[in-house]
């Protein structure tokens, strides 16, 4: 295999292939997207008791991820393969150069990349929010740099930029850990992030739907012309969000059983649960059936049904409904609102909403169905 150097790391380097080219230097020089995984290669060498140890590691990365990012990885794969044969003086060497002062990028980017409980969809999220409203603003400060007023400049920088109250508060959401895993690891004394102050958020919803306008949307959505959009539409009202439909896969489903799973990667509460598969969502599957899946995109069944299509569908769906203004995710509260006027209680609407942890043994299943079914069929009369 060839190996190709990249800038600023060395030791690490690149496995050549057809994606990248080289500089006059003889550095790689990568494209500005990824379309195949790639792979980093690095050796350690150690000379101990006049025995040579020789190791080396191969690390492959999606195309998604950054060659920094990845770089940065193997980095830290090496530091560690390196403590790992070196002598009791060795790893304190290693321990020192560690706790150098790191800027505050080099810290976020580290943590993503340490943390493999945070959910890929989650992940994604907070790495796209951090380039975009702190990386070039503040991230090239020492870590032990950045303060309250930091973090603060860039609070009202999102507010002065007309977003929500719930988009500021995202900069503790994302940040807060990063400043509390540094602090365990004496990088930092303090936590700005904790400091941050935000007006008191409301969270209720309202929906003033008449039930006249109920009935017309719940019409549209059964009458809706464009499959699969119709049905996906049919999943949403039965209390569902749009990334657990979007996210089914054909293996899911138990149609001989009657009900259907959302696995926990694509859960909200990062938890496995189980629902009713009733007639209307059986009627409204594709006829086409495989492993992959359930709504697939129009033109590749390789990929999900695109979100920002689903939304234009919905768009003419309420202008077929004559109701001007409602989010997809309004289904959700449309029925909880509903079900519990109808004297259903809280705990069984925050089982069929997904708001509490739902065992998906066999053994219990089939009980935890039959009731959510029943809350359905009753709540589904109502427009009828």
């Amino acid at each position: 295999m060839e190996l190709l150097k990249i800038r600023d790391y060395k030791g690490i380097f690149y496995i050549k292939d057809d994606q990248v080219s080289v500089d006059k230097d003889g550095y790689v020089v990568p494209p500005k997207r990824f379309k195949r995984p790639y792979k980093l290669f690095f050796r350690v060498t150690k000379q101990i008791q006049g025995k040579r140890l020789n190791r080396k590691r191969t690390l492959e990365f999606e195309p998604s991820t950054s060659l920094n990012i990845a770089a940065m990885a193997a980095l830290e794969k090496m530091i560690e393969l390196k403590k790992r044969i070196g002598t009791d003086e060795d790893r304190r060497a290693i321990d020192k150069e560690r706790k150098k002062p790191i800027s505050l990028n080099q810290a976020f980017d580290r943590y993503m990349l340490s943390k493999t409980n945070i959910k890929a969809s989650t992940k994604k999220d907070y790495i796209n929010f951090y380039d975009v409203h702190i990386r070039s603003q503040i991230g090239y400060k020492y870590l032990g740099e950045v303060d309250l007023y930091d973090l603060q400049t860039i609070v009202d920088n999102i507010r002065l930029d007309g977003l929500s109250e719930r988009t500021a508060l995202k900069v503790k959401q994302v940040l807060s850990p990063v400043f509390k895993y540094y602090k365990k690891l004496r990088l930092v004394k303090v936590n700005p992030a904790e400091l941050l102050s935000f007006k008191k958020l409301n969270n209720e919803v309202e929906i003033t739907l008449t039930d006249d306008e109920k009935k017309r949307l719940f019409e549209a959505i059964r009458s809706y012309p464009v499959e699969p959009f119709r049905g996906v539409f049919i999943f949403l009202s039965t209390g569902r969000r749009v990334q657990e439909v979007l996210s089914l896969r054909w293996s899911d489903l138990n149609i001989e059983e009657g009900y259907y799973i959302v696995r926990k990667e694509n859960s909200k509460v990062s938890k496995e649960q189980i629902y009713p598969l009733t007639i209307e969502l059986l009627e409204a599957l594709p006829g086409e059936r495989d492993s992959g899946w359930v709504f697939h995109a129009v033109n590749d069944k390789s990929k999900p049904l695109n979100i920002g299509t689903l939304r234009r569908h919905w768009n003419n769906l309420l202008k077929m409904a004559k109701i001007k203004r409602l989010r997809m995710h309004d289904l959700r509260h449309i029925l909880g609102n509903t079900l519990v006027s109808q004297g259903f209680t809280l705990e069984d609407v925050k089982a069929l909403l997904g708001h509490t942890d739902i065992k998906t043994t066999q053994r219990y299943a089939k009980a935890e169905v039959e009731s959510k079914r029943k809350a359905l069929e009753a709540y589904k009369k109502m427009f009828e």
